[in-house]
């Protein structure tokens, strides 16, 4: 194959500038690292002549990388940046997770991108384990979706228990009856007994008895009564 060292990469990161940006690009051949081979401590090179006519000069002032003389900006990535901006971006990926709902279209997109080969050699490149990353994604996922469901539940909101069970048609009973979401429940009441006064810790343990919490228990699938003896040993509440 000719061209086998990579030179280093030229590119706009920025969109379009006045002058036209050269751009010089990697073999086209897929590989699992798309720097393998690159011996150079600068992989990417980004030009951008004629800056200052785009942007407003106290912009300028604050790179090193602004050249007054020739009004460009040249940035200069090595590996360990471009990893950087890999790892944000797949940050980014996780964040976005946060804001979906179960059975949406963007959280398909996105948990079907993890069954993408894309999503293996950026794994591969950042040294990181695709299969456990996305065993832990779907992990987190669950119990934030189960998260969800607690707010009602402490409230004896049946209306709301039954909205929660609608839209997380993919939490099972094992899922909804599960240590670890008892442990999620547990430890939201223990936030709200904090360093109350001992009446009002009664009157907390008295409302998980309420006919309205233990309606909505029944109707999630959760133990209420493995939960309230949970709390009590916890914090030491004898009623």
């Amino acid at each position: 194959m000719k061209n086998n060292t990579i030179q280093p990469l030229e590119l706009d990161l920025f969109g379009e500038v006045s002058t036209k940006v050269k751009k010089t690009y990697i073999r086209k051949t897929k590989v699992s690292n798309p720097f393998e081979g690159c011996k150079a401590d600068t992989i990417v090179v980004s030009r951008h002549p004629n800056l200052e006519k785009e942007y407003p000069g106290h912009l300028t002032l604050l790179t090193d990388d602004f050249d007054h003389e020739t009004g460009e900006v040249v940035f200069e990535w090595n590996e360990e940046d471009v990893k950087s901006l890999w790892r944000g971006l797949l940050e980014s990926h996780f964040s976005q997770l946060r804001q979906t709902t179960p059975d949406s279209a963007l959280r398909n997109e996105i948990l079907q991108w993890q069954d993408s080969d894309d999503f293996k050699t950026l794994c591969d490149y950042l040294d990181f384990d695709a299969e456990s990353l996305k065993v832990g994604v779907i992990s987190a996922m669950k119990a934030y979706d189960l998260t969800k469901g607690i707010k009602p539940l402490l409230k004896g909101d049946v209306s709301g228990c039954k909205a929660f069970l609608l839209s997380n048609p993919a939490l099972t009973n094992k899922d909804r009856n599960s240590l670890r979401f008892q442990n999620l429940i547990v430890n939201k009441i223990s936030e709200k007994l904090g360093r109350k006064t001992k009446a009002v810790r009664l009157k907390i343990m008295a409302s998980l008895s309420s006919e309205d919490v233990v309606e909505c228990a029944n109707i999630i699938g959760v133990d209420m009564a493995n939960i309230r003896n949970k709390v009590r040993y916890t914090h030491y509440i004898e009623c």
